[in-house]
């Protein structure tokens, strides 16, 4: 939702809510470590293939790390953005 609501929303705002019927206040959602709680992002997470991991079609940022076998090398482009290493 929230890249849809930055990206994608009309100038009005975003076309959906999500309100928390414990408290019954408007929240944003986030992703948290199961452990720590801590918030999680991009910056601080690296993706490693799952045990249902496959390649094929729609896998174009999953696939290359699949068959890597989860080591990542560090210089190589990003597929997303085009840039040496790691997105930040």
């Amino acid at each position: 939702m929230a890249r849809g609501d930055k990206w994608y929303a009309d100038p009005a705002g975003p076309p959906a809510h999500v309100r928390h019927d414990t408290c019954g206040h408007l929240a944003t959602p986030l992703v948290t470590c199961d452990v720590r709680g801590d918030p999680l992002t991009v910056a601080d997470t690296t993706q490693l293939p799952g045990p249902g991991g496959r390649t094929g079609p729609g896998t174009r940022l999953l696939g290359p790390l699949l068959t890597a076998g989860g080591k990542r090398d560090e210089h190589a482009e990003h597929p997303s953005t085009g840039e040496p290493g790691r997105p930040s």
